[in-house]
């Protein structure tokens, strides 16, 4: 699918692993998340390397199967700032990021001790344990 197809509309965030945008799926006018790699083009290798992690993340992402995760709609490589970069597509949660609504409502206020604990134990994935939350 062209990557033309998504329009991106305004900018949710960025990280340092690149920038998210709301962005209008054109076939289907629904809103999706964009998700466009930052690119290092002042320097090849490290622009390769980020590639690499990029590429990573949506092999991983794509590999998800749980009722609280985004699934990967989408990906590929999308023109933005004059270079071609890769990208994917995830549903828009109106709601925000999992920060914000942990910032907004802390679920563990809720919880018992055994739904904590289970919180606190860091998901594994192809043995890369990710840490990705909220400081």
């Amino acid at each position: 699918m062209p990557a033309e197809r998504y329009q991106p509309l305004t900018r949710l965030g960025a990280g340092g692993m690149g920038v998210v945008w709301l962005a209008r799926d054109t076939y289907t006018w629904e809103l999706v998340a964009l998700k466009i790699m930052n690119g290092v083009p002042e320097d090849d290798r490290r622009d390769q390397k980020a590639r690499e992690r990029f590429d990573r993340e949506i092999e991983i992402a794509r590999s998800l199967q749980h009722p609280h995760v985004l699934p990967v709609i989408d990906y590929g490589e999308i023109e933005y700032d004059n270079r071609l970069l890769p990208y994917f597509i995830s549903p828009y949660m109106q709601e925000g990021s999992l920060a914000d609504l942990i910032r907004k409502k802390p679920p563990w206020v809720h919880w018992r001790l055994t739904q904590m604990a289970e919180f606190c134990k860091p998901p594994r994935v192809f043995g890369i344990c990710i840490r990705a939350l909220p400081q």
